[in-house]
């Protein structure tokens, strides 16, 4: 990633939005200026890094599909709490973190529970379409879902457009109120800085390490999703 930063009217001109989109965007939290520059006003003063177009193409994509700003800065949160704005190698530390997690349970050790796996699971997904490992277009999925005590959730997922995912974006621990997905057309959508050779090594050991996890490559992965789709319904 390069250190080159761009003001408001250049970020927005970059992304084909209007300078008080951005403004706006910024104000409600959804993209974050360099430390510094982020203070309240017209905005003219701030200065975002260049990984912020990962978030701002997203956000642009989800506004044009009529997504209310709450939506969008809940998925612009998730992009963020997977680890893959800021730099490559921050999401390399990331996806590390998570591919040992894999690894401790294919070894059988002691390790999150079958839940916790699985969402761990879904986070090494998401992180291979959002960091564009994928040929081809790239969905976004969104439920909405009520847990047994009443409590409203969300779970965002990228996964690759080829399908499969809708069947664990849904797969929820109670009642599921809404679903909808957005496509991205092509993977360099998504991206907000050249991927490191070391992430993409990363991106693909954790990627086939996820699916052996998952056992997807079995002759019979039917049963595998459904024990998956099972754990993530179970909390």
């Amino acid at each position: 990633m390069s250190n080159e930063t761009y003001s408001v009217s250049e970020f927005a001109a970059a992304i084909g939005e209007k300078v008080r989109t951005i403004q706006f965007w910024t104000d409600a939290g959804v993209l974050h200026p360099i430390g510094g520059t982020a203070k309240t006003g017209k905005g003219t003063h701030r200065r975002f890094a260049e990984s912020e177009f990962r978030v701002a193409r997203v956000a642009a994509k989800m506004a044009k599909m009529n997504s209310p700003i709450s939506e969008i800065i809940e998925v612009a949160s998730r992009i963020r709490v997977l680890g893959i704005v800021s730099s490559s190698d921050e999401a390399l530390s990331n996806l590390q973190m998570l591919h040992g997690d894999i690894n401790r349970a294919i070894n059988g050790e002691r390790g999150p529970s079958t839940s916790e796996m699985a969402r761990v699971c879904l986070d090494v997904l998401s992180i291979t379409g959002l960091a564009g490992a994928f040929d081809g277009p790239v969905d976004l999925h969104i439920s909405y879902f009520a847990l047994p005590d009443g409590e409203l959730r969300t779970r965002i997922l990228f996964w690759s457009a080829l399908g499969g995912a809708d069947k664990l974006a849904t797969a929820v621990p109670g009642v599921l109120i809404g679903y909808k997905v957005i496509r991205f057309d092509t993977a360099s959508d998504l991206r907000g800085y050249d991927v490191s050779e070391d992430l993409k090594k990363e991106l693909v050991s954790a990627f086939l390490a996820t699916l052996r996890l998952l056992k997807t490559v079995a002759p019979t992965p039917q049963r595998d999703l459904i024990a998956l789709r099972t754990a993530l319904s179970n909390g």
